[in-house]
């Protein structure tokens, strides 16, 4: 009897273990929160309470996205500045959309997000990231000269045209702004994810990627940033009204600090494109995981 518990306990703590290890991996290669690991693993094998589960994941998040920005920091690859601004108004937009879902049942867009983040995922592995953002965005400005073209020297004035026209002209006139799109798109990525609890890490990266035309590595490395300092605010509400179990806590940091390390390293050596396409992977997975738990 006493080896069968043993033998048990060896298999959770290992299992804890490589679950914080596998979150620190996804968070030192793409930026993305620890949670979407270390909350399934520790919910569908170990039995435990979703509640305490997501306090460990978020804890593990802290610990490995330190160790993250550590080595990001080291190697140049952090906007510091951009990442703060968007941090703030990202925590504080989350706290809106957190009231929000307690006044309005929340409409179920946890598959939408996800399925958004497996269509990039497969594109960042179709194409190199720096092809396709500047594509994206070469795209935009040929829409704003054709849209220009069609409202100022065509006597027909077509509705897409000027909707066209519009958009590209609000978001080229957004780029230019020093701290406007930072804090825009934190705030939006706060109150989503206060308001769905749907993938934090994943639009993070995608907007600085997409929209905002960060290079790959920085990008990482800003997203990790946040996510740090994100997971912290968290971390400190979950500790307010549940009881921390300070065992599995650290063995799934010291995992999660040892998988951030390891993947961090590495994805600051790595060479932009191939970087790029396990990003894709990663995202695909991920988003794989989002649809999967919403229809689940």
């Amino acid at each position: 009897m006493i080896e069968m518990v043993t033998y048990w306990l060896i298999i959770e703590i290992l299992a804890i273990f490589f679950a914080g290890w596998g979150a620190g991996v996804v968070t030192g290669l793409i930026g993305a929160s620890a949670v979407v690991i270390v909350v399934p693993i520790l919910c569908i094998f170990l039995g435990y309470d979703p509640y305490v589960a997501q306090g460990i994941g978020l804890t593990t998040d802290v610990i490995a996205s330190l160790v993250a920005v550590h080595i990001y920091k080291k190697h140049g690859n952090i906007d510091l500045k951009s990442g703060l601004q968007m941090t703030v108004a990202a925590i504080i937009a989350a706290q809106l959309g957190s009231w929000l879902s307690s006044l309005i049942e929340p409409a179920h867009l946890s598959w939408v997000v996800g399925t958004v983040v497996l269509v990039m995922g497969v594109g960042f592995i179709r194409s190199p990231l720096s092809i396709t953002v500047d594509s994206l965005q070469d795209k935009i400005v040929s829409t704003f000269n054709q849209s220009m073209d069609s409202l100022f020297f065509q006597k027909k004035r077509s509705l897409s045209s000027i909707l066209y026209y519009l958009v590209a002209l609000c978001y080229i006139n957004l780029l230019r702004r020093k701290y406007l799109p930072h804090i825009l798109f934190g705030a939006i990525i706060g109150l989503i994810c206060g308001f769905t609890g749907a993938g934090g890490g994943a639009m993070i990266l995608l907007v600085l990627t997409f929209i905002l035309g960060y290079k790959i590595h920085i990008a990482v490395g800003t997203s990790v940033l946040m996510m740090a300092l994100i997971a912290f605010s968290g971390a400190l509400g979950h500790a307010l009204f549940v009881e921390i179990p300070w065992p599995v806590i650290v063995i799934s940091c010291i995992g999660g600090a040892i998988g951030a390390r390891s993947a961090s390293i590495f994805a600051n050596l790595t060479s932009e494109e191939r970087l790029g396409r396990i990003a894709g992977g990663v995202f695909a997975v991920l988003g794989l995981m989002m649809i999967a738990g919403e229809l689940t």
